[in-house]
């Protein structure tokens, strides 16, 4: 039976004064930059942001019968005749970290529609300051509100 065996050479480095010194230099630069680039990372995260969310939902409120009749079928609302009628309900939250202030929402809809009416269907408080803004609006397919404090 024959046996190997492996003989190991263990190398002592020895580092001059100047490379260790140089050695702790770089590690200590190197340590430096990740934490300085961690912390402002963080400092990033806390920054205060302004921030509207907004979250839409879409009622049709058509009724759906045969053509023949479909043809004959008039409906309106508020006086006004329609052909289609859907309803949009719009909420907006500050998902922010700060107080958003004298901002304007513009509610654009697709050429063909056309808004019959434009409500806030929960009245905000007062302090909030949201009105529509009907005079900035430039076409009937877009609603524009301001609101005051968020």
């Amino acid at each position: 039976m024959e046996s190997v065996s492996a003989v190991m050479v263990a190398a002592e480095v020895v580092l001059t004064e100047f490379q260790q010194n140089l050695l702790v230099a770089v590690v200590g630069a190197v340590i430096g930059v990740l934490g300085t680039v961690t912390i402002e990372r963080v400092k990033l995260r806390r920054e205060p942001t302004k921030r509207l969310s907004w979250d839409a939902k879409v009622h049709n409120a058509m009724v759906s019968t045969d053509e023949r009749i479909r043809r004959l079928l008039r409906l309106s609302y508020n006086g006004h005749s329609i052909e289609g009628l859907s309803s949009v309900e719009f909420r907006v939250e500050n998902t922010g970290n700060r107080v958003v202030k004298d901002e304007q929402l513009r509610f654009s809809f697709p050429p063909g529609a056309q808004i019959i009416e434009a409500v806030l269907t929960s009245e905000p408080e007062r302090e909030m300051g949201v009105a529509r803004r009907p005079e900035r609006e430039q076409t009937p397919r877009e609603a524009v509100f301001t609101i005051g404090q968020l």
